[in-house]
């Protein structure tokens, strides 16, 4: 009778712990399913791009060329290089302009205070940034 008594209380724990064991498995995978950085669809799932990089890409219009420049994201805003300023000869550099028109004026001197834009996949997710590239002025001297 002693043992009878054992065995029940056994199989009655092994139960109670598969039974909590499955409840916490279908919690944690439900929960994990809903998790998406816009909260409005649970079918949607973005994660958040916090690092990563970008190119600053130059175009001189000049015979000067200048390597393209790297930004971390993640980076102090102190770390960000200072943007190059290109030669040609008989011209005095009027300026950095996001277009080749030259018509949107870069006002920074600094890459953390240039205009960045992000790529999006089809659920409007940040995927990573997009190369920015500037166009050079010149004044004829």
């Amino acid at each position: 009778m002693n043992n009878k008594k054992k065995m029940i209380v056994i199989i009655s724990s092994i139960i109670l712990i598969t039974f909590v064991t499955v409840i916490l498995i279908l919690i944690n995978t439900k929960s994990s399913k809903k998790i998406n950085i816009n909260n409005k669809e649970e079918n949607k799932k973005c994660i958040p791009f916090t690092g990563g990089s970008y190119n600053l890409i130059f175009e001189t219009n000049s015979n000067d060329k200048i390597d393209l420049i790297n930004v971390c994201i993640a980076c102090s805003p102190d770390s960000y290089p200072e943007i190059p300023i290109p030669k040609n000869e008989g011209y005095d550099f009027d300026g950095w302009y996001y277009d080749k028109d030259l018509k949107n004026k870069v006002v920074a001197n600094k890459t953390n205070e240039i205009t960045i834009t992000t790529k999006k996949d089809k659920n409007n997710c940040i995927i990573g940034y997009k190369d920015v590239k500037l166009y050079a002025k010149w004044k004829k001297i």
